[in-house]
């Protein structure tokens, strides 16, 4: 078998092995760092908003997950709202 299929055929077993929960794709999809710039430059209505959000308190085998996010408008000195949110499915 080629090389290449044999990796391929590798990848798939793990990946259906550990097949994820919605909560897992939910969290997957959270996290990480956003911003509104295009619409903000698109619309003057709008300022550019910037959210950073992460997993804090990561247990992959609870029922629960926990998030800390940051709301920022560009160029302010401290962010406008900070909250920590309980996921759960």
């Amino acid at each position: 078998m080629p090389r290449i299929l044999t990796a391929a055929l590798l990848m798939l077993a793990s990946a259906t092995a550990f097949a994820e929960s919605p909560l897992d794709d939910f969290m997957r999809l959270q996290v990480g760092n956003f911003t509104s710039e295009q619409q903000a430059k698109a619309d003057s209505r709008y300022d550019t908003a910037i959210w950073h959000i992460v997993e804090i308190w990561a247990d992959d085998k609870s029922e629960e997950r926990w998030l800390y996010t940051e709301s920022w408008i560009k160029d302010t000195p401290q962010p406008y709202i900070q909250r920590i949110s309980r996921v759960v499915a």
